[in-house]
């Protein structure tokens, strides 16, 4: 089953138990590992490269497509999105996307290098791209919602 951004984006924002979740999770693994923590769960299919994140709602936040190796994961063999390509480079990923809308990492964090990423805003989702540390690759794409902003009770 060859499975396409836009059935990825889709999901995004969905109920854990929703009619479109877990029978997608069903129809593209038999060997999905579930973890749970405090604020998250995540249904991991590393023999496919894909992760689905969920956040303490049971909502659908983040979907995780891996390079092969990066997690422990085989490669994400689907289409990638905006026809991106694990061997893109950062400077061709900016080449075909354009300059992103906001970027980071670098540094260590906890004794850990931080990859370096880009990220781009779609009307439906976010894309962040995280490069391989000499910046030759991509090791990591992840689709997310877009950030919806909290309203404060009236005082």
């Amino acid at each position: 089953m060859s499975i396409t951004t836009s059935k990825l984006v889709n999901l995004l924002g969905r109920d854990m138990d929703d009619a479109e979740v877990l029978p997608f999770v069903a129809s593209i693994s038999d060997d999905a590992k579930w973890e749970y923590e405090e604020d998250a769960s995540f249904c991991s299919m590393h023999p496919i490269g894909l992760e689905i994140k969920f956040d303490e709602f049971g909502k659908v936040s983040s979907i995780f497509l891996f390079s092969q190796g990066e997690d422990g994961s085989q490669e994400y063999a689907n289409p990638l999105p905006a026809e991106l390509r694990f061997s893109h480079s950062r400077d061709d990923v900016r080449r075909e996307l354009g300059m992103p809308f906001e970027s980071g990492g670098g540094g260590a964090f906890l004794n850990e290098p931080v990859a370096l990423w880009d990220k781009y805003r779609y009307p439906t989702h976010l894309l962040h791209i995280q490069y391989a540390p000499d910046q030759e690759s991509i090791k990591r794409i992840t689709l997310s919602r877009q950030p919806t902003a909290r309203r404060m009770p009236p005082v």
